[in-house]
């Protein structure tokens, strides 16, 4: 064999053993970034179901003595955690999309349970999510007519 050549078998393992590394890299980078992608989406949906909560309980809405037809931004408080029993009649009877969209919730669907010591005040508005979506759920505590309540939002795709 002359200097300076290169076995052949030494060559073919370098090339084997750089390939299989550059295989276990990208293999280990592509299941990585498929799992900052889904926690970049969970912190996207807790965050939206965070915003969204805060609007309804805290805003009076726009306009603030808003109805069905004049809406421009849902918000169901007197002041805030205290909650107008009209707005929230006026938003259980609302078209479901033109709540989504006055919520600029497009891509989400949303479920509200209010809850209180007085049954006659409790209410269910939205869609009910399945087990298989993805759900961020936040609670506020509110008042309604002087009674107490919590108010459970639930955001989901």
């Amino acid at each position: 064999m002359n200097k300076g050549q290169i076995i052949s078998i030494d060559l073919t393992l370098s090339i084997m053993v750089f390939v299989l590394l550059l295989g276990f890299l990208y293999f280990s980078w592509q299941s990585n970034v498929s799992g900052w992608e889904q926690q970049r989406h969970s912190l996207e949906l807790e965050e939206k179901a965070m915003q969204q909560a805060r609007n309804l309980v805290e805003s009076s809405g726009f306009p603030a003595n808003w109805t069905p037809i004049t809406v421009e931004v849902i918000g169901l408080a007197i002041q805030p955690n205290v909650l107008s029993m009209e707005k929230i009649g006026f938003f259980a009877n609302m078209d479901y999309n033109m709540a989504r969209e006055k919520m600029n919730i497009f891509n989400y669907n949303f479920r509200i349970e209010i809850t209180s010591t007085n049954p006659t005040l409790d209410q269910n508005i939205g869609a009910q999510p399945s087990a298989s979506n993805q759900v961020s759920t936040i609670e506020h505590q509110i008042l309604i007519e002087g009674e107490h309540a919590v108010l459970r939002f639930q955001l989901f795709r």
